[in-house]
């Protein structure tokens, strides 16, 4: 199974969810791969283990999510800087091509590749 978000209120009602997940990705041959997956807890809840398969699920403060980071620090800097470090890689990434053509080709490029890297995952 890939990139599925499951929310609950408690541990027991995740812990339910990831049964009935687990189930019926089960019924088609799909797993869920505890390597992979991980739990952020909000303050103030239980810290319960949370498990599937017998195997104790990592709890995590923040995790990347459809190239977006959720955090519960409620602070945009981390994901502002993973933004802007995917850019320069892009950027450097066509830098040779950059380099031999012309002005508005340059620009076309930057906002179709640099950019888009930039901004993937954020709302408009």
């Amino acid at each position: 199974m890939d990139d599925v978000l499951l929310i609950a209120n408690n541990a027991r009602d995740i812990n339910e969810m990831l049964q009935q997940l687990n189930a019926k990705g089960k019924e088609v041959g799909l797993k869920i791969n505890a390597k992979k997956s991980k739990i952020m807890q909000t303050a103030g809840l239980s810290k319960a283990n949370i498990l599937t398969d017998s195997v104790v699920l990592e709890k995590v403060d923040s995790y990347v999510y459809l190239g977006q980071e959720v955090s519960m620090r409620h602070d945009l800097q981390p994901e502002t800087s993973r933004r802007r470090a995917a850019g320069w890689r892009k950027f450097y990434s066509i830098i040779d091509v950059l380099k031999g053509t012309t002005r508005s080709n340059r620009i076309h490029l930057f906002d179709t590749t640099v950019l888009k890297a930039m901004t993937y995952g954020s709302e408009t």
